[in-house]
């Protein structure tokens, strides 16, 4: 299955402690370029998002259902999910969003450009305990 994702773009994340085999930050990110594209061919190589952060995924990774997060974080149940569809939202509902996850230790991964809303590498991972 592992093959199938990363072949799909997905890569995933973590650093495995030899002596325990704890995992550690684990999670999993759509493949960056290694730096930013210059044209947009090389930047069509790439997925991209139009959202700096993967709401869905770090919904996915707690095991929580939209509706449990919607009630949590206090957030609209019908915002959550066009959010989760890649629509863009209210600053204040992305705030909201983004501090309940951190909250919980997700971090949120990714980079890219404001004003055009192309985002690269965007991911999610439980935050490393290095970081704790």
């Amino acid at each position: 299955m592992r093959a199938f994702y990363e072949k799909q773009g997905l890569q995933f994340l973590g650093t495995v402690d030899i002596d325990t085999g704890r995992i550690d930050g684990a999670g999993v990110r759509w493949r960056p370029p290694p730096s930013p594209p210059t044209d947009d061919v090389v930047a069509g190589q790439f997925h991209t998002e139009s959202e700096g952060a993967a709401f869905e995924a770090a919904r996915s990774l707690l095991g929580r259902s939209r509706a449990m997060v919607a009630q949590e974080a206090k957030v609209p149940f019908k915002e959550l999910g066009a959010l989760e569809a890649g629509e863009h939202s209210s600053t204040e509902t992305v705030t909201l969003l983004r501090d309940y996850f951190a909250n919980l230790g997700i971090e949120f991964l990714g980079w890219g450009d404001l004003g055009s809303r192309t985002y690269f590498g965007v991911g999610v991972r439980w935050r490393s305990l290095k970081t704790k």
